[in-house]
């Protein structure tokens, strides 16, 4: 592991976070993310430096873990540290920024309203993202009456709460349409279905294999993102 090296500037952040959602619900692929699960034996002699996951955006470096316990395993990231603390910050954490001299904390929300069959190029992204301050509602309209979703709400959503969700959002303006009302559904219906059933793929080395055969599977499948070298990776 190393620290997180994706955020170059805040807008070029925040583009690629919205990019990686987008990427996400049109169901293309964002590259299989590789763990390995390993004990404190083995983090100690091997003298690996364990970090977090960053859980604040605006924070320089990665957390140290000092003090590493026997009473449990630890899953290591080896390939996806971008794309896994992005998840974080949009799941557990926080995007913060100075903004007239303040400090502004925001979360990653998504635009209910999105109809794929009106928007732009192939390239561009599908589905609308923005950020907005964490005083703001799990979802809320705007002045141009978009509705809004907090994404990190999604993972406190089974199934079978989904209707409730539906009623709630909908009761909240009256006047929306029967072709607004469908798209609501769908969208809010892709997005669970998206970040807790499709698309994200992984693969964990077990803590039973040799580091050489760990470290052997890593550099195959390290073919995109920061190329890391097993110093990278050990020390």
């Amino acid at each position: 592991q190393r620290p997180f090296v994706w955020k170059n500037n805040k807008k070029e952040f925040e583009d690629k976070v919205c990019s990686l959602f987008d990427s996400i619900l049109r169901n293309y692929p964002i590259g299989t993310l590789l763990f390995w699960k390993i004990d404190k034996k083995r983090a100690t002699d091997d003298n690996l430096i364990l970090l977090k996951f960053l859980e604040n955006s605006n924070k320089d470096k990665n957390d140290k873990i000092l003090s590493i316990s026997s009473e449990k395993d630890y899953i290591l990231v080896l390939d996806g540290q971008q794309r896994m603390t992005i998840f974080n910050l949009v799941f557990n954490g926080i995007f913060e920024d100075v903004y007239r001299n303040k400090i502004r904390k925001r979360n990653l929300y998504f635009n209910l309203l999105t109809d794929l069959d009106k928007n732009g190029e192939l390239e561009d992204n599908f589905y609308e993202f923005k950020f907005f301050e964490e005083e703001k509602d799990n979802f809320f309209i705007d002045d141009k009456n978009k509705i809004w979703y907090q994404i990190k709400d999604i993972l406190n959503l089974e199934v079978e709460d989904l209707e409730d969700e539906f009623d709630k959002i909908q009761g909240a303006k009256t006047d929306i349409t029967t072709e607004n009302k469908k798209l609501i559904r769908k969208n809010l219906t892709k997005l669970l279905s998206s970040i807790t059933k499709e698309n994200i793929s992984y693969y964990e080395i077990e803590k039973s294999k040799k580091d050489d055969e760990a470290l052997e599977i890593f550099v195959r499948v390290n073919s995109q993102g920061v190329v890391l070298s097993y110093s990278d990776l050990l020390f």
